[in-house]
């Protein structure tokens, strides 16, 4: 290799035969090396940047998710749609009806003026709705992140 390997605890995996590929994975701190005929081509977490979130469990005192049977029946009553046929989505993400017309901005912030303080800060926490379908979060928020040089 060209750049010598950081002492520490490092795995090196030869990719093929001739060695020309060769992929290093450093243990503490986790970082991954790919070099090719002995330069480095990729370098994954060289800054340390590398992050995740972990799952959690729902200890907020907040009630249980509901039932897809009331779900669908909440889903119902808040149809901000009317019930028209959604055929697409815009890049503002909003609706784009079968009758070419498009979802109108705030048409469906009236269902959460009700919310208290508390609601709106773990909004999306653990479920979030985009448009009539609903994903919920069972084990929270999670997320992944890595720098990655080539």
């Amino acid at each position: 290799l060209v750049e010598p390997l950081i002492a520490g605890e490092v795995l090196v995996y030869a990719v093929d035969a001739e060695e020309t590929v060769v992929v290093a994975i450093f243990l503490h701190p986790f970082r991954a090396a790919l070099y090719e005929s002995g330069e480095l081509a990729a370098d994954l977490n060289r800054e340390g940047k590398f992050y995740y979130e972990h799952h959690r469990k729902r200890d907020d005192g907040a009630a249980a998710l509901p039932s897809t049977e009331s779900t669908a029946e909440a889903v119902a009553e808040a149809d901000v749609h009317a019930g028209k046929t959604i055929v697409d989505y815009g890049e503002d993400g909003l609706a784009v009806y079968s009758d070419g017309t498009k979802q109108e901005k705030g048409a469906d912030t009236e269902a959460s003026k009700g919310e208290s303080e508390a609601d709106k800060e773990s909004e999306g926490e653990w479920e979030e709705s985009f448009g009539s379908h609903l994903d919920s979060k069972p084990f929270g928020p999670s997320s992944v992140g890595m720098d990655l040089s080539f």
